[in-house]
């Protein structure tokens, strides 16, 4: 489809894919390691790559963006689309990151974000969908950090199991960083001699790694945390012992976790008040956090978050 959307999200900017991509895509695309999830075919030439622009400027059941990279690439990196298009509800996927550069700049999520804008406030859809393997944990922590969440598995043409996940226009509205904050369970491996839990960044979990700490040998009766941040993500998991967590949006609503098990975690997004407390005595909590520290960013003073949420949402 011949379209003249555009939008910018963060570090990311979506515009019009046009013939100028299409070189620089068909590298992308003809490189074996972008494939792993994407349809399989031939070796894709100049003719052929053509060929497809042309057929998709005519067809008006697709839409498909250029993703920019402002902050720091300032290029063409990768693009998505928006397709299927039937009364209020589409299709989002043909995700594609060429751009090795791009990786670990949260690109794919902000471009996500951007695309849904698009559908909703701009094409004034209800709902999108997408499809995605159970085993592309990359993308699948992409979309659930986006606001999708799995609605059904079936098999696609292959007989292959695929996911369905979904975003709707009310849940784009209810996306407070309360509804955000969610458990995370991890890939176990083991045998008889042991276990082995398995985390990684932007895969099992939902931001790229920057620190790492942990927490042992605090009393049950202490409370650790008692802050925000504006800044940085974080994912608890207790790796011994166990601990509870009380997590507050600073307008009255407040959930309380319990870490109790090695292969499962808690994902905390930016915003939201945090206390960790009720340690058992051989308690290890480790936190994994998105930002490297910075002093400045952390809200101490619960008065002062409730301020700043206040100031926030105005």
């Amino acid at each position: 489809m011949n379209h003249d959307y555009e939008c910018s999200f963060k570090n990311v900017h979506l515009r019009p894919l046009n013939k100028i991509d299409i070189e620089r895509l068909r590298e992308w695309r003809n490189n074996p390691e972008n494939n792993a999830y994407l349809s399989k075919r031939p070796k894709i030439s100049m003719e052929m790559q053509l060929k497809w622009f042309e057929s998709y400027l005519e067809n008006q059941d697709e839409m498909l963006f250029a993703i920019e990279e402002e902050r720091d690439l300032n290029r063409f990196v990768g693009c998505l689309g928006l397709y299927h298009f039937e009364g209020d509800k589409c299709l989002f996927g043909k995700l594609l990151l060429g751009d090795k550069e791009a990786h670990g700049r949260r690109v794919g999520l902000n471009a996500t974000i951007a695309a849904v804008r698009v559908a909703f406030e701009i094409l004034n859809m209800k709902q999108v969908d997408l499809f995605v393997y159970p085993d592309n944990r990359a993308a699948r922590a992409i979309y659930q950090q986006a606001g999708f969440c799995v609605q059904n598995i079936h098999l696609d043409a292959n007989g292959k199991e695929e996911l369905t996940m979904t975003l709707t226009q009310e849940g784009v509205k209810d996306m407070h960083n309360m509804n955000k904050v969610q458990m995370l369970e991890f890939p176990q491996r083991g045998d008889e001699r042991g276990h082995l839990v398995i985390v990684e960044g932007m895969m099992d979990i939902p931001f790229e790694i920057k620190r790492a700490f942990y927490i042992y040998g605090s009393d049950g009766e202490v409370v650790r945390g008692q802050h925000a941040n504006r800044q940085s993500e974080f994912v608890l998991i207790n790796v011994a012992g166990t601990s509870k967590v009380k997590v507050k949006d600073g307008e009255g609503n407040e959930a309380i976790y319990c870490l109790n098990r090695p292969h499962t975690g808690i994902y905390l997004p930016t915003m939201v008040w945090k206390d960790m407390y009720d340690f058992s005595p051989d308690s290890v909590l480790l936190v994994l956090a998105s930002t490297h520290y910075d002093p400045n960013e952390y809200i101490r003073n619960y008065d002062d978050f409730v301020k700043a949420v206040k100031d926030y949402n105005a």
